[in-house]
């Protein structure tokens, strides 16, 4: 069965190499100049700066990182600049460099094709940090690293300006950027947008340090189940308690709006496992869910909301719905232009609309939220368009099974990211990845 791998040229609005020789790669995008790709050196990881006993100095709110894992604890990297930047940079006196720093897992730019989002958008440069995950030896702790390192990055790449951080990111496991605000390892007033893809976490660990004053919680920071019936308790969706200390997001989220009055906060809730919410619950050794929350377990100001299953008055979509179709035929689209799956293997939902043509991938809007307070680039290849406008105007409507068929497909042929091998019991992990791909373009670029 033929499956993505690495050297998979999936994305086909990205015309670049998807594989280097070595650690960079500059070269030509078609139509534009030169770009520049690169990533850390094999075994020439950065030690994370959230753990003390790896860096000088104190760390305000260090990381439980245990001492037998200090050699592991480090972060890899990868650096996409665009033509824009990478031609500015070229003068005699280059400009300051904007930069969006994302956390997630790793290679975000290449896995989830967000290099054409930044050439488009020619404002900024993309630095990508590796994270850890729970499964991962020794478990999962936040990691980073601080503005002095990351001058150090780009100057290793051959670039002259310097790196302004202009936009934090957080993917998946990097809801820890949180911790880049809290122990201030960049200067926060240049940053201009906190974006958390599928990451609304409250961020229980580490400990509240000694001394810092409680968070300050809002209203929906809390449950909005104050009174549980008899024999029913409130839990997240990941079945943990309300828990109002250390509460790292709130915290970092007052730091940061204090140091740059007009940041705009925002979040994409795509998954009850990326961005739970309360919920009423049975009490009792296996408690079951009886009541679902509205949501998510931390109160975001921009909140871009795609797990409302209920459809607006005049629609037939749901956010919910819509934003499974487009992700799935986007994926299967993807995989069929790449030859790892024939054009009629999708189910027959999926074949129509795919068929009559997907809008180009970075100009779909996820909420009306999301494209008040995003800036278009000039150079998108369409108008955008609502996602729910867009699914409004399909002819069919998949069922659950065609659905669950046209998601396995993409769990097949791991489609949505090389040796991705999620759970069978958990097929919707596209919307997780999706929100980043499909989205990417709106608030990451710098």
């Amino acid at each position: 069965m033929a499956v993505r791998t690495w050297s998979t040229a999936f994305y086909d609005d990205e015309k670049i190499p998807v594989t280097k020789s070595g650690s960079s790669w500059t070269g030509p995008w078609p139509g534009k100049g030169d770009v520049l790709w690169a990533e850390s050196a094999s075994g020439a990881g950065l030690p994370n700066e959230l753990n003390a006993r790896l860096v000088a100095g104190t760390v305000h709110q260090p990381e439980p990182v245990p001492a037998s894992f200090d050699k592991q604890d480090v972060i890899t990297w990868s650096l996409f600049v665009p033509s824009a930047v990478l031609k500015a940079d070229k003068e005699k006196k280059p400009p300051t460099i904007p930069l969006t720093l994302l956390l997630g897992r790793g290679s975000e730019e290449l896995g989830y094709g967000l290099r054409v989002f930044f050439e488009r958008a020619g404002t900024g440069a993309l630095l990508c940090l590796s994270g850890r995950e729970g499964g991962d030896a020794g478990g999962r702790w936040n990691q980073g690293i601080g503005q002095k390192t990351i001058e150090k990055v780009i100057a290793g790449a051959g670039l002259k300006g310097k790196p302004e951080v202009r936009v934090l990111a957080g993917y998946s496991t990097g809801y820890g950027v949180v911790q880049t605000i809290n122990n201030d390892l960049v200067p926060l007033a240049p940053v201009k947008r906190l974006v958390l893809f599928d990451c609304l976490y409250r961020c229980d660990s580490p400990p509240l340090p000694k001394g810092d004053p409680n968070p300050v919680l809002t209203s929906n920071d809390k449950p909005e189940f104050a009174s549980p019936p008899a024999g029913q308790q409130v839990l997240g969706e990941n079945r943990e308690p309300f828990r109002a200390i250390p509460f790292n997001t709130r915290r970092a989220i007052a730091r940061l709006t204090s140091a740059s009055s007009s940041v705009v906060v925002a979040g994409y809730s795509a998954t009850s496992g990326g961005s739970p919410r309360y919920c009423l619950f049975t009490t009792g050794a296996d408690p079951k869910m009886t009541r679902l929350g509205t949501r998510p377990i931390v109160e975001i100001a921009s909140l871009i909301e795609l797990r409302n299953q209920t459809a607006a008055s005049g629609s037939t979509w749901s956010p919910y719905a819509a934003l499974d179709m487009i992700l799935l035929c986007r994926y299967l689209d993807l995989g069929i232009k790449a030859g790892l799956i024939k054009a009629t293997d999708p189910p027959a939902p999926h074949q129509a609309a795919i068929s009559a043509g997907l809008p180009p991938r970075g100009t779909v809007s996820a909420t009306p939220i999301s494209a008040n307070i995003t800036t278009a680039p000039s150079s998108l290849p369409a108008k955008p368009v609502d996602l729910v406008t867009w699914a409004n105007g399909l002819k069919s409507k998949p069922s659950g099974k065609e659905r669950n068929a046209a998601a396995l497909l993409l769990r097949q042929h791991e489609l949505v990211l090389p040796g991705w091998q999620y759970a069978l019991d958990d097929l919707t992990e596209y919307r997780h990845a999706g929100v980043l791909s499909e989205f990417g373009w709106e608030l990451l670029p710098p």
